[in-house]
């Protein structure tokens, strides 16, 4: 079972990460959860668990709190809001909402208009090439996306859940081997490349794999399962983020970012098999 020094060294290491990639702060919100359930009969357990996970909420709104005291920003990161603005340009979210946020309701307004690319940075750009100098226009930013997804929120959640598969498979042509006679290396990678380019559509799969284990997990829970849940739970975080909030790019914007989380993904695909199929093993309960 773990310790209170297990728990203390989990919320450094969950710090460190958000500190480094605010895109991580998904996981121990996901994770810490799993684990409180999983010893929610041990009380010791229990507390520290969900003390982590308190004290980690306490870091963002933190770092939020001292962005607004220092520059009015209420936010967490700048391109975050502008990868929002991204998703709301290309899934055309209804903007009537945010009317009380002129400067921004007006631009995207005039934007759908007309028949240019959704890409944040340019649609910044074309209206004010200076806005990145501009602190009142990204405070103005946060708040005229957060009054859009509150007020569409089953729009915006119909996109993220519609998006999943392409997150899943997009294919970053940059990053493609188009000569494999071009050495040693060129060859390995090459083949790594059509290798993985037949099975990727495996990971299809994981949204439903994951619902899967984590019924199984709650009902008859095993230490394999455990295991899985809270491995499935960390992925299913980053795939959700990256559909809801990554708008599309040149070069395979979406694998760029799953690439963090891409071992995690087949390791879950495979402890999902190990776990669900028991192969003649006794299945260990562990509460």
């Amino acid at each position: 079972s773990p310790t209170k020094r297990n728990f203390i060294i989990l919320f450094f290491l969950f710090t460190l990460g958000f500190l480094l990639r605010p895109a991580l702060l998904t996981i121990p919100i996901a994770t810490l959860p799993v684990l409180a359930w999983h010893f929610r009969k041990k009380s010791a357990i229990l507390i520290s668990a969900v003390l982590t996970l308190i004290g980690f909420l306490l870091v963002p709104i933190t770092y939020a709190q001292v962005n607004r005291i220092g520059s009015g920003y209420p936010g967490i990161q700048i391109v975050g809001d502008i990868d929002i603005l991204g998703r709301i340009l290309e899934t055309r979210l209804p903007i009537d909402s945010a009317r009380d946020y002129h400067y921004f309701y007006t631009t995207v307004r005039d934007y759908e208009t007309k028949t240019l690319t959704p890409h944040p940075f340019r649609f910044l750009e074309y209206y004010d090439p200076d806005i990145y100098q501009k602190m009142e226009r990204f405070i103005e930013l946060h708040n005229f996306n957060r009054t859009v997804i509150i007020h569409a929120l089953p729009e915006f959640l119909t996109h993220m859940i519609t998006n999943i598969p392409e997150v899943l498979l997009e294919v970053n042509e940059f990053t493609q081997v188009k000569n494999r006679n071009a050495g040693v290396i060129a060859t390995i990678v090459w083949a790594v490349q059509q290798i993985y380019g037949k099975i990727q559509y495996v990971t299809l799969l994981i949204p439903f794999v994951w619902i899967v284990v984590m019924i199984l997990w709650v009902t008859k829970p095993t230490r394999a399962r455990t295991l899985t849940a809270l491995l499935g739970t960390m992925v299913m975080s980053q795939i959700l983020l990256i559909a809801a909030v990554v708008y599309r790019d040149i070069g395979g914007q979406y694998q760029r970012l799953l690439s963090v989380i891409r071992p995690q993904i087949f390791l879950f695909l495979v402890l999902s098999v190990w776990s669900l199929w028991p192969h003649g093993r006794e299945e260990q309960k562990v509460l």
